[in-house]
């Protein structure tokens, strides 16, 4: 499809470009947004759809070759792009992404019942930050961890800055958002074979090095991640089957959740038998 040249804000075209927040994107019209070059060109060559692109004539030789033939490319001047968003569009490159449909635990298993070795989700709780929820998502993808299991309660997964924190690493890895995530890791342990890692701050749980997985690396695990202030919540920490801690300084009373994550996946995925392909 052709470049469309825009000059008139009021255009129908930019409706969903428009002051748009991350909720009205989800809410309104159930599409995101992506902000930026590597974003927008990783939805594409992750095989996503998008509905459009907008972006201004000086990014638009950076995109212009990698974006499908079928999706219009709108182009408006910076002031127009700034006008329109709300907000000042440094990268340049907006994209109206199409989310993926929403799969079941039972499905997200099936998917992955061909992959050899192990399988390691992480489950996030209540993540109500978009830029730690997408920090997570991309040490994730780098990893090894096979997918994310997100609460009712977490942040979107696919909001702006999410997108942007994760460098677009939610269009690379199976990300399920639980209506009822108690019950969808029950599914987990009695259906699938799959053992729930908990990880709290306490003396009694066992210290992050001291884990270990099967002999034959053949193991199912989750780990579950809490609130990045409150931690777990008492139903999770009391279905998990192990506890899990990271030693840390008495001085200091908590790890980012990132940072968190970041020790977790090294460990499950490097440490404790052979590193991810």
């Amino acid at each position: 499809m052709p470049v469309i040249h825009i000059d008139d804000i009021d255009d129908p075209r930019l409706e969903k470009y428009r002051n748009v927040r991350d909720k009205d994107m989800r809410q309104r019209y159930s599409r995101f947004l992506t902000e930026g070059k590597r974003v927008t060109l990783r939805l594409f060559r992750c095989g996503f759809q998008a509905e459009s692109v907008l972006t201004t004539p000086k990014r638009l030789p950076q995109i212009q070759d990698e974006i499908p033939p079928d999706i219009p490319i709108y182009l408006v001047d910076e002031q127009l792009m700034i006008q329109t968003a709300g907000f000042a569009v440094h990268t340049g490159i907006l994209a109206v992404g199409i989310p993926p449909d929403p799969i079941s635990i039972d499905e997200l298993v099936e998917r992955l019942s061909g992959k050899k070795g192990p399988l390691t989700f992480f489950v996030g709780e209540s993540f109500k930050e978009a830029v730690n929820l997408g920090a997570v998502i991309r040490t994730s993808a780098a990893a090894g961890i096979d997918a994310i299991i997100l609460g009712e309660h977490c942040v979107d997964a696919f909001s702006r800055r999410g997108l942007r924190s994760a460098m677009g690493a939610a269009f690379r890895i199976p990300i399920v958002k639980s209506t009822d995530l108690a019950a969808d890791l029950h599914i987990l342990q009695s259906k699938h074979n799959f053992k729930l890692h908990a990880t709290v701050i306490s003396d009694r749980a066992i210290p992050l090095d001291h884990v270990e997985r099967s002999a034959d690396y053949n193991d199912r695990i989750a780990i579950l991640l809490g609130h990045e202030v409150s931690g777990l919540s008492d139903t999770l920490i009391d279905l998990a089957d192990e506890h899990i801690t990271i030693p840390i300084r008495d001085n200091i009373d908590s790890l980012n959740v990132n940072a968190a994550a970041a020790l977790c996946a090294y460990h499950y995925c490097y440490i404790c038998g052979k590193s991810p392909a």
